[in-house]
C-alpha cells in the first residue's frame, strides 16, 4: 500500500455566527494560504521565557521559517525562507520533485514506502527516547536513533522527566473490551516501572469481545460423539468440531451402501426404533423433538429440533414460559481499591448485562457462566450509583438492579470538572481559536493558570488546527508545567476507542464537523443517549456542519449535553452518513 500522508495544513476560521465570522477549524481538507503575519517569539535568557525584541517583519508571506508547501504549477515544492536584509519571510523558488516522486504537504514523496510513525511523535526506547522524522534517504517517516535521557531523568511517554515516580493505570494482566470487537491489555509497554493500557486490538472474523476476550459467536448444534441419520438422504452424520469456530456441528452425511439403511446414526441391515411415535423430548438450545418417521428406514426416529419462542424454554418436551427475569448484584460493596469485579445473579432469559456507573456506560458482558462479571477500573473515588441492566437476545430490557458503592481515594468524583472558556470572549481571533481554547481548558484542568489568548499570542491560531500541531502546543505547556501528562493524537480512531478514553474519567479533545469547515471541542463523558462536552463556541444546534446561534452566551457551552446520534454524525462521518476515522487526543 502506497504511503498515505495526512500532514494537513488546517488554516481557516471557526464557524460561529455570533462571533461574526464565516469558517472554522477544518478537519479533512488541505489548504494553502499566503497570509502576512507578525509574530513576537519568546527567548529564554537565564532560565526564564521572555518576549523577544525581534519580530518577523510585517508583510511576510509565510510562517514559520522552514515550513514547506507544494508548488502551484509544477510537481514540486517551496520553502519559507527569511530575507537576511529585511527579515521578511517569503516562499523560495519552486523546486521540481525527482522522477517518480510526488509533492504532498511540501515534501517529495516516494510512493513505495510507508510511514513508521507520525511526524513529531516521540516514544521511549531503552535508556532514552526516539523522535519521529525523515532520517534516511527515502521520503517516509521513521524513528530516529535513540537519544539518551539526561542523568536523573527517566523517559515517560517519550519525554525525559525528573525522577522515576509514576502511577499504575491498571492492574497488570487485566483485559477490557472497548466495544463489541475491540480490546486492550494492561502491562508495562514503556520504560517506566508502571502499568498502562496497550493500544486497541481488533478481534478477528466472527469473534466478539466479552470480558476482554475475543470469542466466537456460535452455538452448539449437538454434543460431541453424537450420531444421527441424515434427514435428507440415507446416510449418517457425526457430531464434532468440523469447521473453524469452537462450536460443535453435524458433519457432512456419510452414505449407507449394500442395501443398508441408516438407523440410530449407523448403517444397519435392519433398523431400530429410536422412540415411541408421538412422544416429545427437549433438544439443545430450548427446542422440541417429536418422535415419528423422518428418514428413509421404516423405524421411528426423532425429528429435527423445533426452537421455542422468545421468552420460552423446553421442559418435558413442551415449550413453557421462562420464569420472570430478575437481576441482583453479587458484588461489590465498599471498594478499597479502584479495580473491582462487578457481577450479578440472574433468572430468566437474560442474554447479556450492561453495567453503568452514575449513568455512564461501563461495560457489557454476555458471559452468563461467570455471572456476567466484568473487571472495571474506577476513574475517580467517592460514592458511585451502580446499575446493571439485563437484555434478552433481541436487545429488549428484561430487568435491572442498582447498588450504591464507595470507592476510596483522593480524586474528584463525577464527570471531570474541566474549567470552561468561551472562545468568543478571546481578545485574539475569537472566531477561529476553538483549538487553542480547547487546549486551554484541558491545561487548566491540570493546573495551568493561563487563558486561551496566552496560547494564541505565542503560537498563533494555525499551529493547533492539525492533530499533530495541537498535541505539540499542549505538550510544550505540559513540559513547562513539569507535569507528566502528555497529549497523543489519534487520526484513525473509532467510537469504541473514543468512549474507552472517556471511561477513564479524563477529558478528550476531539475534532469534528460541527460547523461546515470543522470545529474542536472537549468531550467529558457519555451516556446511552448523550455526550457531555465543553464546547468553546457555545451550544451547537445539533446539525451536521451546523452553527452556534447562541455563541455569545458566555456559559452556553459549559458541560453542555448533545444528542449521541448527532454528535457521532459530526465526529465520525464525512457527510453525516459515511464513516470517517475519528480525530481525538489521548491524555497519558
Amino acid at each position: 500500500m502506497n504511503r498515505l500522508i495526512r500532514w494537513i495544513v488546517l488554516l481557516t476560521t471557526a464557524g460561529v455566527t455570533a462571533c461574526g465570522v464565516d469558517g472554522g477549524d477544518p478537519k479533512p481538507e488541505e489548504r494553502d494560504f499566503d497570509i502576512p503575519v507578525t509574530v513576537n517569539p519568546q527567548t529564554c535568557p537565564g532560565g526564564d521565557c521572555v518576549p523577544s525584541t525581534d519580530e518577523f517583519a510585517a508583510g511576510s508571506a509565510c510562517y514559520p521559517e522552514g515550513s514547506r508547501r507544494c508548488a502551484a504549477d509544477i510537481d514540486g515544492y517551496q520553502v519559507c525562507l527569511k530575507d537576511p536584509a529585511t527579515g521578511v519571510l517569503g516562499w523560495s523558488m519552486q523546486t521540481l520533485c525527482a522522477v517518480n516522486l510526488t509533492c504532498v504537504a511540501g515534501h517529495c514523496i516516494d510512493g513505495d514506502c510507508e510511514d513508521e510513525c507520525n511526524l513529531g511523535g516521540r516514544r521511549c526506547a531503552p535508556g532514552g527516547f526516539q523522535k519521529c522524522g525523515d532520517t534516511d534517504p527515502d521520503e517516509c517517516l521513521e524513528w530516529a536513533p535513540a537519544e539518551t535521557c539526561p542523568q536523573g531523568t527517566v523517559c515517560v511517554s517519550g519525554e525525559c522527566l525528573p525522577g522515576t515516580a509514576c502511577q499504575d493505570q491498571c492492574v497488570g494482566g487485566a483485559r477490557e473490551c472497548a466495544g463489541s470487537v475491540v480490546y486492550r491489555l494492561c502491562g508495562n509497554y514503556d520504560e517506566d516501572d508502571c502499568t498502562e493500557w496497550s493500544d486497541f486490538v481488533s478481534c478477528e472474523g466472527n469473534e466478539t469481545c466479552s470480558g476482554g476476550q475475543c470469542l466466537w459467536t456460535c452455538a452448539d448444534e449437538c454434543q460431541p460423539g453424537d450420531r444421527r441419520c441424515s434427514p435428507e438422504e440415507n446416510a449418517y452424520q457425526l457430531c464434532d468440531d468440523h469447521d473453524m469456530d469452537p462450536c460443535f456441528e453435524w458433519s457432512y452425511p456419510w452414505p449407507c451402501f449394500g442395501g443398508q439403511t441408516c438407523s440410530k446414526g449407523e448403517c444397519r441391515d435392519e433398523c431400530v426404533d429410536e422412540c415411541i411415535v408421538g412422544h416429545k423430548s427437549c433438544g439443545l438450545n430450548a427446542s422440541v423433538l417429536v418422535c415419528g418417521q423422518f428418514d428413509f428406514d421404516p423405524c421411528t426416529d426423532w425429528s429435527s429440533p423445533a426452537p421455542c419462542g422468545s421468552g420460552e424454554t423446553c421442559a418435558f418436551g413442551a415449550c413453557e414460559p421462562l420464569p420472570p427475569a430478575t437481576l441482583q448484584f453479587v458484588s461489590p460493596g465498599s471498594i478499597s481499591q479502584k479495580t473491582a469485579t462487578l457481577s450479578v445473579t440472574v433468572t430468566g432469559p437474560i442474554a447479556e448485562v450492561a453495567y453503568y456507573g452514575d449513568g455512564l456506560h461501563i461495560a457489557t458482558s454476555a458471559e452468563s457462566w461467570i455471572g456476567f462479571s466484568i473487571v472495571h477500573v474506577f476513574s475517580w473515588s467517592g460514592q458511585w450509583e451502580l446499575s446493571a441492566v439485563g437484555y434478552d437476545q433481541q436487545g429488549n430490557v428484561l430487568a435491572e438492579t442498582h447498588r450504591t458503592v464507595v470507592v476510596e481515594g483522593d480524586t474528584a468524583k463525577g464527570v471531570p470538572e474541566v474549567p470552561y472558556f468561551n472562545q468568543c470572549a478571546n481578545a485574539l481571533s475569537p472566531s477561529d481559536t476553538s483549538q487553542n481554547t480547547s487546549v486551554a481548558m484541558v491545561l487548566a484542568w491540570l493546573g495551568w493558570e493561563g487563558e486561551p489568548d496566552d496560547i494564541t499570542e505565542v503560537w498563533g491560531k494555525y499551529n493547533a488546527q492539525t492533530p499533530a500541531g495541537l498535541a505539540e502546543v499542549f505538550n510544550w505547556y505540559a513540559q513547562q508545567m513539569a507535569i507528566p501528562q502528555r497529549l497523543h493524537p489519534h487520526t484513525d480512531g473509532s467510537l469504541a476507542g473514543f468512549k474507552a478514553l472517556l471511561d477513564q474519567g479524563k477529558p478528550v479533545i476531539i475534532h469534528g464537523y460541527f460547523t461546515p469547515p470543522g470545529h474542536v471541542l472537549v468531550a467529558l463523558a457519555y451516556t446511552d443517549d448523550e455526550y457531555i462536552v465543553n464546547d468553546p463556541a457555545g451550544k451547537w444546534d445539533g446539525v451536521f456542519k451546523g452553527s452556534y446561534a447562541d455563541a455569545g452566551d458566555a456559559a452556553a457551552g459549559d458541560h453542555v449535553h448533545y444528542d449521541a446520534d448527532d454528535f457521532e454524525a459530526a465526529a465520525a462521518t464525512s457527510d453525516g452518513l459515511q464513516s470517517l476515522p475519528l480525530w481525538y487526543h489521548e491524555i497519558k
